[in-house]
């Protein structure tokens, strides 16, 4: 909290500054674009990717990453959105646990009204918790692998402006949001003596979602949505694979500042993911974030720009 809170003592006298002369009432559009400008954007970030096991006795198991705080810079032009966290050693005091590490990167593509996500999670070693007792297990790691695909119906609500920053949102608006998500997780617990047990699960949604855009005054933005369906979860161990019903449920929500220029604020998310994988035994699979950020947009170069818009012209994007 006290890294959320320099963020924005550092940020505050930006709201002490002049307004951009934009139009007033219907003149003003819903959003503004920035095609033209690379956004840059870094922040503090805590986010894992943990797991809750279930058995029939209804006792709990409950397993989470060390590392879990992170330094992520992301950059996009246009359609595409990258971003990478790492863990350094002064945020995490656990870092040194043997046989940690942790490294997660994310990638967006914007088409048009379509937005389509990857995500890749790589954990090594987790805390295992049961009632009080918790343990340190340095020989347990997962990887993920996957994202979601997410269809806009309403042309005057921005993703973007919650997301990556590169559309500002000036008049609030919201929008039925589909979305399909597809994942695949490895887990591997090392056995020594080279012997080593896996399982693998392959998750599979569809869901309706709204998200909503609150412009508050001309600057300030905050935005919630959720997504919630079902699908179907296929699980692999010990040579034997199991089918099962996957209810999954995405929230996302801000908090944020945008201007020409300088952009920062606090954004959530929260995947959850749950089947069973057995009759008896159910895993909840679940995917978290906060982050506290700061950016600013700075003119691409020409050659960049004039690519761009061939691209656009090609695929009839926007």
């Amino acid at each position: 909290m006290k890294r959320l809170g320099l963020v924005f003592l550092l940020c505050c006298p930006v709201f002490l500054q002049g307004q951009e002369a934009l139009p007033e009432g219907d003149s003003l559009p819903f959003i503004t674009t920035f095609p033209n400008q690379i956004t840059f954007r870094s922040g503090w970030q805590q986010s894992a990717n943990r797991f809750l096991l279930r058995d029939e006795a209804g006792d709990a198991f409950r397993y989470r990453p060390i590392n879990r705080n992170q330094l992520k810079v992301s950059a996009q032009f246009r359609a595409l959105d990258a971003s990478f966290g790492f863990a350094p050693a002064f945020m995490n005091p656990e870092r040194d646990e043997e046989g940690a590490r942790v490294f997660n990167m994310n990638l967006r593509l914007f088409a048009g009204k379509w937005m389509q996500t990857f995500d890749y999670y790589d954990q090594r070693g987790y805390f295992g918790k049961f009632e009080d007792l918790e343990v340190y297990l340095p020989n347990f790691e997962s990887r993920k692998f996957g994202g979601t695909t997410a269809y806009v119906f309403n042309p005057n609500f921005s993703f973007r402006a919650l997301i990556s920053q590169n559309e500002w949102q000036h008049r609030s608006a919201g929008s039925f949001v589909p979305r399909f998500v597809a994942y695949y997780t490895r887990y591997r617990l090392d056995q020594g003596e080279g012997s080593a047990a896996r399982a693998h699960s392959f998750d599979f949604g569809l869901g309706p979602g709204y998200h909503y855009n609150w412009v508050i005054g001309r600057n300030i933005l905050i935005s919630l949505g959720n997504t919630t369906g079902i699908g179907v979860n296929i699980l692999e161990e010990d040579g034997g694979s199991t089918t099962s019903l996957l209810w999954e449920s995405i929230f996302r929500g801000g908090l944020g500042y945008n201007s020409e220029r300088l952009f920062f604020g606090l954004d959530v998310g929260y995947t959850f993911l749950e089947h069973r994988a057995d009759r008896n035994i159910r895993l909840d699979d679940r995917l978290y974030f906060v982050e506290a950020y700061l950016g600013y947009r700075i003119r691409a170069p020409k050659n960049w720009i004039a690519r761009a818009d061939a691209i656009n012209r090609k695929f009839d994007w926007d």
